[in-house]
């Protein structure tokens, strides 16, 4: 049986997993039914400092605008700029601190198959897909796999799929 709902990640990252030396820990949620940008959240932590996230209703951004830190995660060091998580993972961090307007244009599905997770959205014409392991866990050599160029314009509603 599958059903939507929505997505509830915590992730813990020790350094062999992450190109950087560094422990990384991610707490998110975010609602994939319908806005609930009061309970949704980010909060995360590199090194010694701790970012807890939320969307600001008022200005439509991040309240900590911590978007271009979460950039520490994303490369191992600003000068090598070597990837240390897949593009689908930052992507997944951004929904819970931006406008459902924003949001929206992703498509984003989340399904149960039994106990685990399967997070699909579309971004810039490619699907990416991410599957929990049974624990509702990520990992992050596995879980992720992307269909690039699958799609022409994700703007459009319904998404218009390429032959």
């Amino acid at each position: 049986m599958k059903k939507s709902f929505f997505i509830g990640v915590s992730l813990a990252f020790v350094g062999g997993l992450l190109a950087v030396a560094q422990d990384v820990t991610i707490d998110m949620r975010y609602n994939a039914l319908r806005p609930d940008p009061t309970r949704n959240y980010l909060n995360w932590s590199i090194g010694g400092r701790s970012i807890r996230d939320a969307l600001d209703a008022t200005t439509g951004a991040s309240k900590m605008r911590s978007t271009r830190e979460l950039e520490a995660l994303r490369y191992d060091s600003p000068s090598t700029r070597r990837q240390s998580v897949p593009d689908a993972l930052r992507q997944l961090l951004l929904f819970p601190i931006c406008p459902e307007r924003y949001t929206n244009l992703f498509h984003l599905t989340v399904l149960e198959e039994g106990q685990k997770l399967v997070i699909r959205f579309i971004l810039d014409g490619t699907v990416y897909q991410i599957r929990t392991d049974e624990k509702k866990q990520i990992d992050l050599r596995n879980a992720f796999s992307k269909s690039p160029e699958i799609a022409v314009d994700n703007s459009l509603s319904p998404v218009v799929l390429r032959p």
